[in-house]
């Protein structure tokens, strides 16, 4: 079992105990389904560069997980192979290994300002 160590098996149990099996499932195949996106999506950026963010592709795919109509130890599998692809390809790309924060501090601010002043809130 390579994803889930002891503590990580005591949470699940602890959880299950708080959320009953059937709530810890539906949020777990959520999160599959987030995180198979997410290994997607950075692989597609290390390929070409563009961040394809509306999923037409693989979009009944991803909620095929969602709604457990994949086995979730498959999507674990594939999941944790595009990891490894990824830690292959990361080193080899000529992103920088963090961003610019100078940069992109003051587009933050100022994307949610507008977003806040848009909403008249400010």
């Amino acid at each position: 079992m390579s994803r889930r160590s002891h503590n990580q098996k005591e949470r699940f149990n602890s959880d299950k105990e708080i959320l009953g099996e059937e709530e810890l499932n539906k949020l777990k195949r959520k999160q599959l389904m987030h995180g198979l996106r997410v290994a997607r999506m950075i692989n597609e950026l290390l390929d070409d560069k563009t961040l394809h963010v509306k999923r037409t592709d693989d979009a009944q795919e991803l909620l095929d997980v969602k709604h457990g109509k994949r086995d979730m130890d498959s999507v674990y599998d594939e999941i944790d192979a595009l990891i490894a692809i990824i830690d292959e390809k990361y080193p080899k790309s000529d992103f920088k290994q963090s961003a610019d924060l100078s940069i992109f501090n003051p587009l933050i601010v100022s994307s949610i300002s507008k977003y806040w002043m848009d909403k008249a809130w400010i």
